[in-house]
C-alpha cells in the first residue's frame, strides 16, 4: 500500500520557508551592518581629512607655510588617501561646482561640462544639499547623500551613497567616491556563500536520509526470515539478505549487487522478472506471484511478492521484494484436497440412498407411523439434506480449485431459467414467509452460460436473501441491460452488511457474523462458489448495501435480446 507523505511534505517545506524567511531578516541586518561598519570608516576618514586641513590652515595662519603650499600639500595626502584605501576615491570641489581634484577628471572643469550625466548630477545633487542650508552643514559636518546611477545597458539603476564635507577657510567641498559599490559586492558574495551552504546543507539532508532509509531497509531486508532483497529504480539489486545468497549461484552479497537478477536465469524468466519490476516502479502498485521455479536443482513453489518504496515526495524510488518457499504447504494442501475430495464423493452416494430410503418411508408409511417416529424421521431427513448440501459444496469447491470442474456452456435464453428457479424457490420461500418475486420487462436474452450452474447461481443468492430477510418481507429477482450486459439483480430489503465485511464476504468460510452460522445454517462456502462459476462463466459478481437495502448481482456477456435499451 502506497503510504502518503503529505503531512512530512508540508512539515519539509513550511521548515524551507521558515529557514529563508529567518535567512532574509538575518542578510537584512548584516547587510545594514556592513553598510554602518563602510560608513564608519569612511566617516572616520573624512573626519581625518578635515582635521589634516585644520592643521594645515592652522599652519598657513601662523605664518610657517604659504596658502597654496598647504593646499597643494593637503591635495597630495588626499590622492594618497583615494589610492591607498578601498572604500571609493577622494574628489574636491569648490562652490562654484569647479573640479578641484578628482581621479578621472581634470582639474579646473565645471562640473556642467562633464560628460558623464551621472556623476555630473551626483555632485551637482551633492554639493547643492552641501551648500543649501548653511546653518546645518557647518564646517567639518559629513553630509550623506543618497543617488541613483545606472549602470550598463540595460537600463537598471543602484543606490548609491557619497558623503562630504565643507571647508569653508578654503571654500573647498571634500567628498568620497560612492562606497555602496564596494558593500554590495561583499554583501553580495555573503548571500551568495550563504545561499550556498544552504543547498549544500539542503543536499546532504536529503542525502544523509536517503542513506538512513537505505540503511533501516537494509536491516529490514537481513531481519526477514525469507528470501528478501531491495532494488532501485533500475532493477537492480541494492541489497540481499543471506537466503536470497543460499538460493543463489553467487557466495558474497557484493557479487549480486547491481543485477537484475541471477546470470544463469533464462532469458524467459528474465524477461518476466523486469516486467514486473517496471510495473512497480512505473504504476506503485504491488506485484503478487506464485510461480513454480528452479531452487539448487529442484522444482520448487514459491509465493513473491513486491512492493514500491517511495521518497518523501511520492516518487518510487525502489523495490522491496521478498519470496517465500511454499512446496510442502502445497503439498500438504493437495493431500488435503484430495483427501476431502475422496471422502466427499464416498458420502455422497449414502447420503442420496440414506435421504431417499427416508423420504420413501414417510411418502409410503405415513399413517402407519407414530407421531415421534414421524417427527424423527422429519428432522433426519432435513439434516441429511443439509449434510448433503454441505457435501455438495465441499466437492464443488475442490473441483473450482483444481480446475476440475466441468461447465457445458451454451447459448441460452436466461428468462426460462430464471423462472425455473422462482418456482423451485417458492416453497422454500413460503417456509421463511419470505415473499419472492421476478421483476423482468425482457422477454428474450440470450447468453453463453452452463444452464445447470446457472441456476445453482440464482438458487444460491435467492436462498441467501430469503435466509435472511424478516418475516413478511420481500425478496425481488430484477433483471436489466447494462452496458451490453444483462444483469440479474437479488434484492433483500432487511439485512445490511457492513462495509468493512464486504471484501472478504467471497472468500472461503466466510460469514457476515460468525453466529449467523448457527442461527442460519451454511458453511461459508456458498458465495465463494457462486462468484467461482460466474467467473467461470466470463461473468461478473457485485453487491451493493446500505440502510434500504441490499443487492447481490451478476452480469454476462449479452449475446441477444428481444429489445435494444440500457438502464443504468
Amino acid at each position: 500500500m502506497r503510504r502518503d507523505y503529505k503531512f512530512e511534505q508540508k512539515i519539509l517545506i513550511a521548515s524551507i520557508i521558515l529557514s529563508l524567511t529567518v535567512t532574509f531578516f538575518a542578510l537584512v541586518q548584516v547587510k545594514n551592518a556592513l553598510y554602518k561598519m563602510e560608513y564608519d570608516k569612511i566617516y572616520n576618514r573624512t573626519k581625518r581629512v578635515y582635521n589634516t586641513l585644520e592643521y594645515l590652515n592652522n599652519q598657513v595662519e601662523k605664518g610657517t607655510i604659504t596658502k597654496k603650499e598647504a593646499q597643494q600639500e593637503a591635495l597630495t595626502i588626499l590622492e594618497h588617501y583615494t589610492y591607498s584605501e578601498d572604500s571609493g576615491y577622494i574628489w574636491v570641489g569648490d562652490y562654484n561646482m569647479n573640479i578641484v581634484m578628482h581621479p578621472h577628471f581634470k582639474t579646473g572643469v565645471n562640473i556642467a561640462d562633464i560628460d558623464s550625466d551621472c556623476d555630473k548630477e551626483a555632485f551637482k545633487s551633492l554639493i547643492t544639499v552641501v551648500l543649501k542650508d548653511k546653518s546645518k552643514t557647518n564646517s567639518g559636518t559629513v553630509i550623506e547623500h543618497k543617488w541613483k546611477k545606472q549602470k550598463g545597458d540595460n537600463n537598471r539603476t543602484y543606490t548609491k551613497r557619497s558623503i562630504a564635507i565643507k571647508y569653508d577657510p578654503w571654500g573647498w567641498i571634500i567628498g568620497t567616491g560612492t562606497y555602496s559599490d564596494t558593500t554590495e559586492k561583499a554583501f553580495a558574495k555573503f548571500t551568495w556563500y550563504v545561499f550556498a551552504t544552504y543547498l549544500i546543507f539542503f543536499v546532504f539532508i536529503i542525502f544523509f536520509l536517503s542513506y538512513l532509509k537505505n540503511k533501516s531497509i537494509e536491516k529490514l531486508i537481513s531481519a526477514i526470515q525469507f528470501v528478501a532483497w531491495y532494488k532501485n529504480a533500475k532493477g537492480e539489486y541494492v541489497s540481499v539478505n543471506k537466503h536470497l545468497l543460499k538460493i543463489s549461484p553467487y557466495s558474497k552479497e557484493e557479487d549480486l549487487i547491481g543485477k537484475h537478477y541471477f546470470e544463469d536465469a533464462s532469458d524467459e524468466f528474465m524477461a518476466l522478472v523486469k516486467a514486473e519490476d517496471d510495473h512497480v516502479i512505473n504504476t506503485g502498485e504491488m506485484v503478487y506471484a506464485e510461480r513454480e521455479i528452479e531452487i539448487l536443482g529442484e522444482n520448487c513453489v514459491v509465493q513473491i511478492f513486491k512492493v514500491p518504496i517511495y521518497d518523501i515526495a511520492g516518487k518510487v524510488v525502489g523495490i522491496a521484494g521478498m519470496h517465500r518457499d511454499v512446496t510442502e504447504e502445497k503439498k500438504v494442501e493437495k493431500v488435503q484436497k484430495e483427501f476431502i475430495s475422496v471422502v466427499s464423493h464416498e458420502l455422497r452416494t449414502p447420503l442420496t440412498s440414506i435421504i431417499g430410503s427416508i423420504q420413501l418411508i414417510l411418502s409410503l408409511f405415513k399413517e402407519d407411523l407414530t407421531e415421534r417416529v414421524k417427527n424423527l424421521l422429519v428432522m433426519t431427513d432435513k439434516n441429511s439434506i443439509r449434510l448433503k448440501k454441505l457435501v455438495d459444496n465441499i466437492l464443488d469447491t475442490s473441483k473450482l480449485d483444481s480446475g476440475k470442474l466441468a461447465f457445458n456452456k451454451v447459448d441460452t435464453d436466461l428468462i426460462p431459467l430464471l423462472n425455473e428457479s422462482v418456482s423451485e424457490l417458492s416453497p422454500y420461500a413460503i417456509q421463511y414467509e419470505v415473499n419472492l418475486s421476478l421483476k423482468n420487462n425482457i422477454e428474450e436474452v440470450y447468453a453463453h452460460i452452463d444452464k445447470e450452474r446457472f441456476k445453482q447461481i440464482v438458487s444460491n443468492l435467492v436462498s441467501n436473501a430469503i435466509k435472511f430477510s424478516k418475516k413478511g418481507s420481500n425478496v425481488d429477482i430484477e433483471t436489466a441491460i447494462v452496458d451490453s450486459k444483462v444483469r440479474i439483480s437479488v434484492i433483500n430489503y432487511e439485512s445490511l452488511i457492513p462495509e468493512e465485511k464486504i471484501e472478504n464476504l467471497f472468500k472461503k468460510f466466510t460469514q457476515v457474523d460468525p453466529a449467523d452460522t448457527r442461527s442460519y445454517g451454511g458453511t461459508g462456502l456458498g458465495l465463494y462458489i457462486t462468484k467461482q462459476l460466474v467467473e467461470n462463466m466470463d461473468g461478473e459478481i457485485g453487491v451493493d448495501s446500505n440502510e434500504k437495502r441490499t443487492i447481490f448481482y451478476v452480469t454476462f456477456n449479452l449475446l441477444k435480446c428481444d429489445f435494444d435499451t440500457n438502464i443504468g
